[in-house]
C-alpha cells in the first residue's frame, strides 16, 4: 500500500515540475500574440512597403488595448512599423497563423488586409492612411478601414478616429460595413487569468527551490508512514 502512495505522490511531483516550467512561457505567448511570418515578396503595410523576409509580429502591450500591433524585425531589435486595426472575426479557427492580403493593384505589392493567431476566432483587420485606402478600395471596389491623420506613435494612433472610405474616397461610418461594430478588446482574453511570466533574465531556481521543499515534506510524510 505504502509503495503504491509513493509511486503515486512521485508521479505528482513530476507532473508539477513540468507545469511551472513550461506553463508561464505558454501564456505569456498567447498573450502578446507573438508570430515569426515569412513573405517571399514585397508587401504593403499601412505608411509603407516592406520587403521579403522574416518578421515578428505581436500585440503592443496596452492595458484594455488589443488592436494595436507591431512588426519587428526577424531578430526584434528593430520596430518596422506599429499599425491599429479594428477586431475581425472568423468562424472557425485554423492551427496556424493566418494572414491574408487585398487584391494587388497592377504593378504593386499586396497590400496587408488581416491577421488571425493559430486557435483564436477573433483577428484584426488593419486600417490605412485615407490616401492608400481609397487605393486599395478602388481596386477591391470595396470599403476599406482607414484613418485620416498623418499618425506616427501609439498614442497618435489610438487618438485617430477610424472611418471607412469607399472606392470613391467617401468616408463613412465603420458600423455601416460592420453592422454592430465597436472597437472593444477581443472577448477571448483576459490578462488577469493568465500566469504572469518571470523576467527573461531571471532563472528558475526559486521554482526549483519550492519544488525541493515541496519534494522533502513529502519524503518525510512517507518516511513516518513507514
Amino acid at each position: 500500500m505504502l509503495k503504491n502512495i509513493e509511486k503515486t505522490m512521485v508521479a505528482a511531483f513530476c507532473l508539477a515540475v513540468v507545469w511551472l516550467i513550461t506553463a508561464p512561457a505558454v501564456h505569456a505567448d498567447d498573450w502578446d500574440k507573438a508570430t515569426r511570418i515569412t513573405v517571399n515578396q514585397p508587401f504593403e503595410i499601412p505608411g509603407m512597403i516592406l520587403p521579403a523576409g522574416t518578421y515578428i509580429v505581436k500585440i503592443v502591450d496596452i492595458p484594455g488595448v488589443r488592436y494595436v500591433v507591431r512588426f519587428l524585425s526577424a531578430d526584434e531589435s528593430k520596430v518596422c512599423a506599429t499599425l491599429i486595426g479594428i477586431p475581425d472575426f472568423r468562424l472557425e479557427p485554423t492551427d496556424k497563423t493566418a494572414i491574408t492580403f487585398y487584391e494587388p493593384e497592377l504593378n504593386r505589392p499586396s497590400a496587408l488586409h488581416n491577421w488571425f493567431y493559430p486557435g483564436h476566432q477573433f483577428g484584426i483587420e488593419f486600417a490605412y492612411p485615407k490616401k492608400q485606402a481609397v487605393a486599395i478600395a478602388t481596386a477591391m471596389e470595396e470599403p476599406v478601414i482607414a484613418f485620416k491623420g498623418p499618425a506616427v506613435t501609439v498614442e497618435e494612433l489610438l487618438d485617430e478616429p477610424l472611418v471607412a472610405v469607399t472606392p470613391g474616397g467617401e468616408e463613412i461610418e465603420v458600423a455601416e460595413v460592420y453592422p454592430g461594430f465597436t472597437p472593444t478588446p477581443e472577448p477571448e482574453l483576459n490578462f488577469e487569468t493568465y500566469v504572469k511570466e518571470l523576467p527573461r533574465t531571471a532563472t528558475p531556481f526559486p521554482v526549483f527551490g519550492l519544488v525541493g521543499l515541496i519534494a522533502a515534506g513529502v519524503a518525510s510524510v512517507i518516511r513516518f508512514r513507514r
